[in-house]
């Protein structure tokens, strides 16, 4: 079973200019997950240009793990959101993010996708 989620993209026209793996100085804040990332961790650093205008996107190591394990294709900012619609529309069949899959991840990326999924779970009948 592979591990990709395939998304339906509308691509809007996005080029990055700069994208390169840093070493926090201050405080960060994961544009992906919200996640804290403190000085001395490494994160992604992205800029660009979209049909929006100029951006500049953060993310934290376990959601580059998730994201580059995960997706082919992705648009910044809102893979937890592609997550979740996987996980609702393929609830019931035999598309789910298999366990050989999430076992390939680090502990922290592990520990985030199997909480993510429990909330899911948990909140099924809300929605």
């Amino acid at each position: 079973m592979a591990c990709n989620i395939d998304i339906d993209i509308d691509f809007e026209s996005t080029q990055i200019i700069k994208k390169k793996i840093v070493v926090a100085k201050k405080n960060h804040k994961c544009d992906e997950c919200n996640y804290k990332i403190e000085p001395g961790e490494k994160y992604e650093y992205i800029f660009g240009k979209s049909d929006d205008g100029i951006f500049e996107n953060t993310t934290c190591r376990s959601c580059i793990e998730i994201r580059d394990l995960f997706f082919s294709n992705y648009t910044y900012g809102i893979i937890w959101d592609d997550i979740f619609d996987y996980i609702i529309e393929n609830a019931w069949n035999e598309e789910k993010l298999s366990e050989d899959c999430i076992s390939k991840l680090n502990k922290r990326a592990k520990g985030k996708i199997c909480d993510y999924i429990q909330e899911c779970w948990d909140n099924w009948d809300d929605w």
